[in-house]
């Protein structure tokens, strides 16, 4: 049976799965090497990133140059062999609307699925903060980028905020911040953090509200002291009681291999001041941006936390 080729169905049929319109006009080979030159993105994204230690931002730039590379040449080679096919081009048995589809799920999204489930669970993750507990630097309904890689969560350093399972029921992930890793000794005062008897630099800045809900799920104005603490070279904001008596208070003498987590809202967070020091292995991931924000009250998406980094 003889069927023309038309260029504007071979240039469409690229755009879901580069190689689908080189199959559409019976180049079978030309269209397996679009088909890789594709997933060639991922590779960039995965050897950049987690392998070369290139900074995210970079690495997803470079796969998505390659993403878009091997879109537009698939498109306008896949144009060129659909005019040259001419009228006399012999129908092949894959030249069937169920057989792209096939190829599409087998060679598109069952990979592209795969590759975003291995991702998300070891090199790239993404935790919604379930509490107060790290305002006021990220609030409720912030959804935070985590660095899984092992390079990473290999060189903890003190301010740095990771993603840990609660010890309590080893289900829930809390976003804390890293103040002290052992051998190191740790006390939490009514005035502030002390590491190995000196006092972390600490200045007061009065009085802030921060929204809270609830036991019952109602929103009101919560009242804390607001300090900046220096941990690790950063300047860090935490939230307080604004009565020193109420404030927690502690002491650890953290082993080598532990690490003492707090969340920035001493007032409200839960970590190692309610379960104690961790070790270094339950860290799952450091911190790096928001990716986006919803608030919890409204429901409205606040684009203006998108992209932050994580301090």
């Amino acid at each position: 049976m003889e069927k023309p080729r038309s260029v504007l169905a071979a240039v469409l049929l690229s755009v879901p799965l580069p190689g689908l319109g080189h199959l559409y006009c019976g180049r079978v080979l030309w269209a397996l090497g679009f088909i890789l030159l594709h997933f060639a993105g991922w590779a960039v994204f995965l050897g950049g990133w987690a392998g070369l230690g290139w900074e995210l931002g970079s690495a997803a730039r470079a796969a998505f140059a390659v993403f878009g590379l091997a879109l537009v040449a698939a498109a306008v080679h896949a144009g060129l062999c659909a005019r040259r096919t001419g009228q006399g081009y012999r129908l092949r048995a894959y030249n069937l609307w169920y057989f792209y589809l096939l190829v599409w799920l087998a060679g598109f999204v069952a990979p592209t699925y795969g590759l975003f489930a291995w991702v998300r669970g070891s090199v790239l993750t993404t935790y919604p903060l379930l509490s107060d507990g790290m305002q006021p630097g990220l609030v409720l309904g912030d959804y935070v980028r985590v660095d899984r890689r092992e390079s990473a969560r290999a060189s903890l350093a003190p301010g740095q905020v990771v993603a840990v399972r609660d010890p309590a029921d080893g289900q829930t992930v809390r976003l804390l911040r890293v103040v002290a890793l052992g051998p190191q000794e740790a006390e939490l005062g009514s005035e502030g953090l002390a590491l190995d008897g000196a006092p972390v630099p600490r200045q007061a800045r009065g009085e802030v509200r921060q929204p809270r809900q609830g036991t019952t799920g109602e929103w009101q104005e919560q009242v804390y002291a607001e300090s900046v603490e220096q941990i690790g070279g950063r300047e860090v904001r935490v939230l307080d009681e604004p009565d020193p008596v109420r404030r927690r208070v502690g002491r650890w003498k953290l082993a080598a291999g532990q690490v003492l987590l707090l969340g920035d809202n001493r007032a409200t967070a839960v970590d190692s001041s309610v379960f104690g020091p961790l070790p270094r292995e339950a860290v799952l991931g450091v911190a790096l941006t928001v990716r986006f924000s919803r608030d919890p009250r409204t429901g409205d998406w606040r684009p203006d936390r998108a992209g932050l980094d994580v301090r």
